[in-house]
């Protein structure tokens, strides 16, 4: 994202912020904390404050706000706080397993749901943490983020993009969950839990990222319609 700026942050006039330190400072104080803490949410997103000292520090104020987006993406390789993340997890766990049993019901193959746990004739498939699906959906959410950006879509147009990602994550996790069920329903349960696990994993994740370009695609044909519109 710097690179592809980098022309526009050549004409930027700096400024150094001698206070810039002080945030520097912060940053240390944050990582300290939360190393000794054993918080690591409040330990890694220190670079974030120590990148945004050292920014104004060395180029100013200006600089800062060209390079804020850059900076604030990388909260999403920060992992979430345990306490959100284990509110966050249990809950989805049980919604992929119902959208999962939803898939199945659809097929027409028997089965029955308690809780996160999916009992068919001859496999039970237990929705663990693992298959909750927040991993996925954080990553469609960045992606969709970052495209949004890279595009130049509009406000309204990245919102819908971002929203649009989490039931397309969502989805896809039920699907790969579905078909884990079938596979070791019908295949048996060295199949179910082996290379099809992992691998449909990695299918269903591209195929993901293709149902987000389609979006994607769609937002700027209704981004340039309605410029075109306005122009008119």
């Amino acid at each position: 994202m710097l690179w592809r700026q980098r022309q526009e942050l050549e004409t930027v006039k700096v400024s150094p912020r001698w206070w810039g330190i002080l945030i520097v400072l912060m940053a240390l104080a944050q990582l300290a904390a939360g190393t000794m803490g054993a918080e690591n949410f409040v330990a890694h997103s220190s670079l974030l404050t120590l990148l945004c000292g050292i920014t104004l520090f060395l180029f100013g104020t200006e600089m800062l706000k060209r390079v804020a987006f850059p900076i604030a993406w990388l909260l999403f390789m920060i992992p979430l706080p345990s306490i959100i993340f284990y509110s966050i997890t249990f809950p989805l766990q049980l919604l992929a397993s119902k959208l999962a049993v939803g898939i199945l019901d659809l097929l027409r193959v028997p089965n029955v749901c308690e809780g996160n746990v999916i009992y068919l004739a001859n496999f039970t498939a237990g929705v663990v943490e693992a298959c909750s699906g927040i991993r996925s959906l954080v990553s469609m959410l960045a992606f969709a983020v970052l495209m949004g950006y890279l595009l130049n879509l509009t406000v309204r147009s990245r919102w819908i993009l971002a929203l649009t990602s989490v039931p397309i994550a969502l989805g896809m996790n039920a699907a790969r969950i579905a078909g884990t069920g079938l596979a070791g329903n019908y295949l048996g349960a060295r199949w179910a839990e082996g290379f099809f696990h992992t691998f449909s994993g990695w299918v269903l994740f591209v195929g993901s990222l293709g149902l987000m370009l389609l979006v994607v695609r769609l937002l700027r044909n209704l981004d340039i319609n309605r410029t075109a519109g306005r122009l008119a």
